[in-house]
Parts: structure tokens; C-alpha cells; sequence
């Protein structure tokens, strides 16, 4: 210790002995403070464009992708077969999925697309995940994506649902975002403990990572959080196991449960969203993989929470203002 004291006075001309305790305490937290910062930058800089995730090619020979006829989950599955993945695809509609697997096939012709017709609304109790199992069978799956999802018709205050005729939209976020999720993994899941190797990741989304939640999709950004902590518990729990469980959070995507359908630098068009998706598997666990939603998600972490709260408020209300005369016209042509 005397040797530091002696070298700090040997180079700055400082003896320590007479710098008040309380002056060196606030030069150490400063130093950290500064080391914390530049270490989270250069983190960040590396999350963003250099670390490589685990490749699932590696991790098994078949692909599950639920929600896998439009948007994000269709993406997904194209290019794990692009990869020469084979792919379950996992949705409501059989006619979509019949068209998905002929677009995959068509473009990836030397890997099996199969498909199996699931209403996630229907719930646990109804069996459907009983039947998904049978039709899985015992496949080597080595990625789960759990994609299927669904939201508010519009932006609405939560106890405006019922009485807009939405009744059944607040089971539906459940069922279809958590309990999907959950069965889908738990189906899944212990095989890849079994193989030591697989991976799940999980779509949970900006709204369910707000600081301040989403105001007026009260009940969708409460089940994509769930989507989050429930993907964070499960990676802490199997470390040491072989599978990688991550959860990766789009911002706005060109989809139809966004409603946009032009692309832009902070929207980007599905296909990359799931390129960088795909490459970031297992960097971190709850990571906004795409680089310029992670640009946006700094910004809006950096904005203090009443203001956040100020403008996600006034946007979700012109929303809601818009849906509602919307409802008013579609009842006066009735």
C-alpha cells in the first residue's frame, strides 16, 4: 500500500496521507463507474455485431416452428430449412400450412416440411397438446421456436374489452402467448436434456420489456413478460445441461399482427429479423437480437420512465381513437 501511496506521489505529485478519505472514496466510485460503462459499450457493440450464437443445425435434425404461416414464424422456418433443417410446421389453419410447406419445399427441396393443424386458443384442457406430442413423436428436434402469438384487436384500455365485444381476446393472449409457450416447451424440452443438446427460443416482444409495460395492451404485455422471466428462470435452471433456452424480443417487424407493410430501417422485413435471430441463439438470454431495434431499445431505456410513459400514452391513444371510429363506421353500414 505504501508503495502505491509512494508512486502516486512520485508521478502526480499527490501525497495520499493528506486527500480526504472521502475524496479518494469518490475518485474510486468514479473510476468504476467509468470501467462499467465502457465495459457495457463494448459489450454491447460485441452483442450487436461480432458474438455468434449457437448454430442449431448442430443441435438435431428437425425444426418445430409454431405459428409458422405467416410473419416471423413462417421466416423461421424457411431459412432453417434453408440450412437443411427439416421443419414441423405448427399453426391453426391447414390450408396455410399446406401453402407454407409448398413455399418451403419449393425453395429448400431436399428436407422434409411437415405440418400439423393446432388451435392454440383451445388451451391445454382440450387435449391439443396431447395430440401434438403423438405427432411429433420422437423426433430429434434440435430448435423449438415458440412464435405463435396473438394481440389486442387494437390499443384499448383493458376494461374496455368485454364491452367492445372483445370477450374472449383476454383468454386468447393467454392461451396462445403463455400457454403455448409453456406446453410447447415442456413437450419438448425433456428430450433435449435426454440428448444433451437443443434449442428453445422463445418470441416475447418489446411491449413485455417496456419499463413502463405497453398502456392499453395491458394483458398482451403482461404475457410476453411472462414469455421473458419464464425463459430466463428456465435458462438459469438447465446450465450445465447442453440445451440453450433464450428469449429474443422484436420491436416493430412488417407482419400482419403489426399492421405494417412497408419495410424501413427500424422495421425490417422478416426474413433478416430471423437471420440475425438465428445468429445470436444463446447470446444472452433475453436479447433484442436485430441491430437496429437494439439502437432503439437503447434510446427508449435512456428516456426517463414519466416521459416514456407520457408518449407511449399519447401514441396508444391515437391508436385507440383511430380503431374506435373504425368500429363506429363498420356498425353504421350493418
Amino acid at each position: 500500500m505504501e508503495a502505491v501511496a509512494a508512486s502516486v506521489q512520485a508521478h502526480l505529485g499527490v501525497n495520499v496521507h493528506d486527500v480526504p478519505p472521502t475524496t479518494i472514496i469518490l475518485l474510486v466510485v468514479g473510476l468504476a463507474s467509468v470501467a462499467a460503462a465502457l465495459f457495457a459499450v463494448v459489450d454491447w457493440v460485441n452483442t450487436t455485431f461480432f458474438a455468434q450464437g449457437v448454430d442449431p443445425t448442430t443441435q438435431g435434425s428437425w425444426a418445430v416452428v409454431t405459428g409458422a404461416t405467416d410473419g416471423i414464424g413462417k421466416a423461421y422456418a424457411q431459412e432453417l430449412a434453408s440450412r437443411g433443417m427439416n421443419v414441423v410446421l405448427v399453426s391453426r389453419t391447414l390450408s396455410k400450412l399446406q401453402k407454407a410447406q409448398e413455399e418451403i419445399l419449393a425453395e429448400s427441396p431436399n428436407v422434409s416440411v411437415e405440418v400439423i393443424a393446432a388451435d392454440f386458443s383451445k388451451g391445454f384442457q382440450s387435449g391439443l397438446y396431447a395430440e401434438i406430442a403423438s405427432k411429433l413423436g420422437d423426433r430429434d428436434i434440435g430448435i423449438l421456436v415458440n412464435n405463435v402469438g396473438c394481440s389486442y384487436p387494437s390499443a384499448v384500455y383493458f376494461h374496455e374489452l368485454e364491452e367492445l365485444g372483445f370477450d374472449n381476446v383476454s383468454q386468447d393472449v393467454i392461451s396462445i402467448n403463455v400457454e403455448s409457450v409453456t406446453h410447447m416447451t415442456a413437450l419438448v424440452l425433456p428430450g433435449m436434456v435426454q440428448r444433451k443438446r437443443g434449442v428453445v427460443v422463445n418470441l416475447s416482444s418489446a411491449n413485455g420489456h417496456l419499463p413502463v409495460g405497453s398502456p392499453l395492451y395491458a394483458g398482451y404485455s403482461a404475457a410476453k413478460a411472462y414469455v421473458d422471466f419464464f425463459t430466463r428462470s428456465l435458462s438459469t435452471e438447465l446450465a450445465g445441461k447442453g440445451v440453450t433456452v433464450c428469449a429474443h424480443l422484436p420491436y416493430f417487424v412488417v407482419s400482419k399482427m403489426s399492421k405494417i407493410r412497408k419495410a424501413s430501417l427500424w422495421t425490417p422485413n422478416p426474413r433478416p429479423w430471423v437471420r440475425s435471430s438465428l445468429s445470436k441463439l444463446g447470446v444472452g438470454v433475453s436479447l433484442v437480437p436485430y441491430w437496429s431495434h437494439r439502437i432503439e431499445d437503447a434510446l427508449v431505456f435512456a428516456v426517463p420512465k414519466p416521459l416514456l410513459a407520457m408518449a407511449l400514452n399519447s401514441m396508444h391513444k391515437g391508436l385507440r381513437k383511430r380503431f374506435l371510429k373504425k368500429l363506429e363506421a363498420a356498425k353504421k353500414e350493418e
